[in-house]
């Protein structure tokens, strides 16, 4: 949480939404990781990543991913990358804005999540 500004946009595929750091942004977060942990999560790394400054008070960082995972007897690894943009606030790096890809394309590919799953993720 205290990694975002108390306003944020992320855009996906699945469309462009604006956030609150609020208490509800808490709860969806604990809701996040309770779905990866039922869905055989083992680890989130940070592979690399390339950091691109804009001015004196912003970034852009394109953070390359690696989600590996364990289900059913089967083990794997899912590599995606975010593009996070960062402002400078209080001497304090925030992100205010990020890109996401097809998330639930890639774990559906991988059969860690069915298509009746979409509506509830």
């Amino acid at each position: 949480r205290n990694s975002f500004t108390d306003c944020f946009v992320e855009s996906s595929p699945l469309g462009v939404n604006c956030g609150k750091n609020d208490e509800g942004f808490v709860k969806k977060m604990k809701q996040g990781f309770e779905f990866y942990s039922n869905i055989g999560s083992k680890a989130m790394n940070i592979v690399s990543k390339d950091i691109t400054l804009l001015d004196d008070f912003h970034a852009m960082a394109k953070v390359y991913w690696r989600f590996t995972y364990a289900k059913e007897n089967r083990e794997g690894k899912i590599d995606f990358h975010v593009i996070y943009f960062l402002t400078t606030m209080n001497n304090e790096v925030r992100v205010f804005a990020y890109i996401a890809g097809d998330e639930q394309k890639a774990l559906r590919e991988h059969g860690l999540m069915q298509e009746e799953e979409l509506t509830q993720h």
